[in-house]
């Protein structure tokens, strides 16, 4: 915690000047006046009297001079033994208009902090005010402090620790964020009580000032103010400068409410297990007597016995009840079968009955009445809830429902495709089947290119497979009638006679490359000297007729000449490769077949994120499983909290114990929830296997410390392979520690922080005590897994500690602590309910209501010193509780620091 300077006064400016002291009590003079000079060079002027402000002149200040107020506008539950406080920007505001000067360390501020009840005072602002009217109900001097030691309850605070005086004044020059000032109420308040806390002016001059009433220049100054008045019978009226409102809650603060907690062992006869009656189970079982039926948490001595503690007779004879639904095989089997028990986790295990070959905990789970129980348990809570489940599994599919429509659509069109793909496309011959694929060409691969460009190198080219050269050599066609009287044959025929070169299509001109010009043609072939001619001549015909027919005519002679010529030498003279028409049926038939192309065009349409879904037929609709994440600890604990923990009755208020979880209750009830919840889903027909696990989170994982990727508790059901209350997803061991806390400590301190640390040895007047590490590193340290509250006033907490590991032993292991501790806060101060018998030497923090004398308002009253109940500690040497103390030695007294206590293991677990 950041340490604190506190000083019982301050001054700046002028008012530092201030000669007269603070008579403490009675009247002193209401105005002050300082001499000033002024110094020229080495000439200093004759002093000038300066009257300084005073508390006559204040009619409010600016409300961005509060920092703080403790407790907050409006706040309900304060601690009645706390002070409420308020805290001002400027470090010397309560002294400010102060007319004298410190007295031994003591200042009376102009201003004080008053708290009433509302039974006591009435807060109200007159229109013809400028601040509220606070009027106390006579006799109002039983309701105020006195204002003799109003100089105690004000002080200034500097955050950090002043080395001298030198470090001192450095610090309060420097960040005025550090430096405030405070005014605290030291009244004993009463608890679940509403309050007014107000500021209001600490002398007489200052109330009629606020007040509006006339005031003398020249009169003394006088307390506002006089508890031992008694002859005043009127009802006090104060100006207020600032005000809030509050509310104490129940008695006890966070120190007395730890106090009263008491480390106890639970007798595990009682608490964690409730009898259970076998002995009428129907069905023709016979009778057996079980061990008790334990909830989720029990006394770490409460260890299962598991199977053993079954007889033999009644699991055979439940197994084969259980079996009874394999053993039917015709129609007059049912003339006399029942409606048997579930086999829980039937569907996640792949089983339809219960045998040798079964995963252990699967008969583990439906051969013990008291799992059996656990499941019924999460079946029941599955029932109750379907509804809400069933919206909410409904609102998680998302889109799977038209993905499914589609993918149905697919099978169909997968089946019909490959019924045409096999009696019609594969019995077409080669010629047929690459004519009527040919639209297809484009986009299928034979190799590393296209169908059509491996036609464009060939024989054939990609003409036959054109929609022109079908259209035009089609049976019974215009062409085919004209060959021979036509005839499908004749087509066929034509195809295999143009890739036998029997029949030639005109070979395209080959693709040139940028203009050619006389000059870059060689004349080998006579090709230059024949287009030479053909230009003379052009140009002869075009100068005896420079007209258009002119133009004309020239370009025909051109273009004629280099028909003549070019042409045959931009056509292939060798003969193309011909297409393997056989190969090409092949490759035709693979790519279009629908088993690839429909469920191809699937797997790109419809991404499926779930990396488990994987099915043989990658068209099969999708199955999903829905995930609820909800701790389903509060289910279980909503339906009975006998359920989590049997016995509550016997856990007295205050108790501080630990328990242990119960994986294979836990478990049982988790198979039991998803179980049933697969039975639901196929009622409401969700597409679902029955093999999800939708229920994984049983203990609440919020806030856990350190973050983890997963929380769940436990892993997808269909995987179990060990036995039951093996598959906890726990990182250290399977049963952890839990601590368990009953009493008002938690439900008003909510925020307080729990852990676990490690201890260690230390000898102390020669003998050898565990303690808690002083600086433990991060294996040493323990922050709970899991927390859970119950009804009225049960927190327990969760750990991944084991029993034997928490509880150390008296040699080697020292075991570990478990530390309750106060949430660090701002500054607060008050008094302990009551002292702690702790044994040890009482300290100034050990300070309690009982040990102070108070007014018949319930203020302190320093004048009567100490109570011989409290003996005073001799260290710090300059800290005393009276009135020839200061301010500042009562801020270090009444500093409430954050409360912290630990407890051992050993103290909680049973011998």
């Amino acid at each position: 915690m950041t340490g604190y300077t506190f000083l019982p006064w301050m001054r700046e400016g002028l008012a530092s000047s201030i000669p007269k002291e603070d008579s403490l009590i009675g009247a002193m003079d209401s105005r002050v006046q300082v001499l000033v000079s002024l110094q020229v060079n080495n000439t200093v002027t004759s002093g000038v009297q300066v009257r300084l402000y005073g508390p006559g002149d204040v009619t409010g200040f600016d409300q961005r001079q509060v920092l703080r107020t403790d407790p907050p506008h409006l706040a309900t539950g304060f601690e009645e033994n706390y002070f409420a406080s308020i805290e001002f920007d400027r470090p010397d505001f309560p002294w400010m208009f102060t007319p004298a000067a410190a007295k031994g360390n003591r200042l009376r501020p102009w201003i004080i902090l008053v708290v009433l009840s509302k039974q006591e005072a009435k807060l109200e602002i007159p229109k013809s005010q400028t601040l509220p009217i606070l009027t106390i109900k006579s006799p109002y001097q039983e309701k105020l402090p006195d204002l003799g030691e109003s100089w105690a309850w004000a002080h200034t605070q500097v955050n950090g620790e002043a080395a001298g005086d030198q470090g001192l004044k450095g610090m309060l020059k420097g960040d005025p964020k550090l430096n405030l000032s405070r005014l605290i109420c030291p009244r004993y308040l009463l608890p679940s009580t509403s309050y007014i806390a107000c500021v209001v002016p600490a002398f007489d001059i200052g109330v009629k000032a606020g007040l509006g009433e006339q005031i003398d220049e020249n009169g003394s100054l006088l307390p506002a103010w006089d508890v031992k008045n008694a002859s005043d019978t009127t009802d006090l009226r104060l100006p207020v400068y600032y005000h809030w409102e509050f509310a104490t809650g129940e008695a006890g603060d966070f120190e007395s409410l730890v106090w009263a907690l008491e480390p106890r062992r639970m007798d595990p006869d009682l608490v964690g297990v409730r009898p259970l009656n076998v002995t009428v189970p129907g069905y023709n079982l016979p009778s057996c007597k079980v061990p008790g039926l334990e909830g989720a948490l029990r006394v770490s001595e409460g260890t299962s016995p598991g199977l053993n503690g079954v007889p033999e007779n009644f699991r055979e004879a439940l197994k084969d009840l259980l079996n009874k639904p394999q053993t039917l095989t015709t129609i007059s089997d049912l003339s006399d079968s029942v409606i048997v028990p579930p086999i829980y986790g039937r569907w996640h295990a792949a089983k339809k009955s219960i045998d040798s070959t079964s995963r252990p905990w699967l008969e583990q789970l439906n051969l013990d009445p008291r799992l059996r129980v656990a499941a019924g348990v999460g079946t029941k809570i599955v029932q109750e809830k379907q509804d809400q489940l069933m919206a909410s599994a409904w609102e998680q599919i998302g889109e799977i429902d038209r993905a499914n429509q589609a993918l149905r659509q697919a099978q169909l069109g997968r089946a019909v495709g490959t019924a045409i793909h096999k009696s019609h496309m594969s019995n077409l011959p080669a010629e047929s089947l690459l004519q009527l694929t040919g639209a297809a060409h484009s986009r299928l691969l034979w190799e590393e290119q296209t169908i059509v460009s491996k036609e464009r190198g060939t024989t054939i080219t990609e003409v036959p497979a054109s929609a022109a050269f079908r259209r035009i050599t089609r049976p019974n066609g215009p062409v085919a009638r004209r060959v021979n009287g036509g005839g499908s044959s004749q087509k066929l025929d034509l195809i295999k006679g143009i890739n036998s070169l029997k029949y030639r299509l005109k070979q395209p001109l080959k693709s040139l490359r940028g203009a050619a010009v006389l000059e870059g043609i060689t004349d080998s072939s006579g090709v230059r000297r024949r287009l030479e001619q053909a230009n003379k001549e052009a140009l002869s015909k075009l100068d005896a007729k420079k007209t258009l027919e002119g133009f004309k005519g020239a370009a025909i002679i051109i273009q004629e000449a280099i028909l003549r010529t070019v042409d045959p030498l931009l056509r292939d003279p060798k003969d193309p490769p011909r297409l393997p028409i056989e190969d090409s049926k092949k490759i035709l038939l693979d790519r279009l077949d629908p088993e690839k192309t429909v469920t191809n065009r699937m797997q790109a349409r419809i991404v499926i994120p779930d990396p488990m879904w994987r099915p043989a037929d990658p068209l099969e609709p999708i199955m999903a499983a829905p995930e609820f994440p909800t701790p389903m600890y509060r289910a279980l604990a909503d339906h009975s909290q006998d359920w989590l923990l049997p016995g509550l009755e016997h856990v007295p208020p205050n108790t501080l114990t630990l328990l242990e979880t119960n994986p294979r209750f836990i478990e049982a009830f988790m198979v039991g929830l998803n179980h049933e919840m697969s039975r639901e889903l196929l009622w409401r027909r969700y597409p679902t296997d029955q093999r999800g696990t939708y229920f994984r989170q049983f203990w609440d994982a919020r806030g856990r410390i350190p973050r983890q990727a997963s929380t769940k508790d436990i892993p997808p059901i269909h995987e179990w392979g060990k036995a039951l209350g093996d598959h906890m997803s726990s990182t250290a061991a399977q049963e952890q520690m839990v601590l368990l806390i009953r009493g008002d400590l938690l439900r008003r301190y909510p925020n307080a922080t729990i852990y676990a640390i490690k201890g260690e040895w230390m000898t102390v007047n020669g003998k050898k005590v565990r303690q808690p590490k002083s600086s433990p590193s991060t294996d040493e340290q323990k922050f709970p897994q899991f927390s859970g509250k119950l009804e009225p006033d049960i927190t327990f907490l969760g750990f991944d500690l084991s029993a034997s590991t928490a509880q150390g032993n008296d040699t080697t292991a020292p075991g570990w602590f478990f530390i309750l501790q106060q949430q660090p806060t701002e500054p607060r101060f008050g008094l302990d309910v009551s002292q702690s018998s702790t044994g040890m030497p009482l300290t100034w923090r050990d300070l309690s209501w009982n040990d102070v004398h108070l007014s018949e308002g319930r203020y302190v009253q320093l004048s009567g010193g100490l109570k011989n109940s409290f003996q005073k500690p001799g260290t710090p040497a300059n800290i005393d509780w009276n009135t020839a103390s200061n301010s500042a030695a009562l801020a270090y007294i009444t500093l409430q620091r954050p409360f912290r206590i630990a407890v051992h293991a050993s103290d909680l677990l049973p011998i």
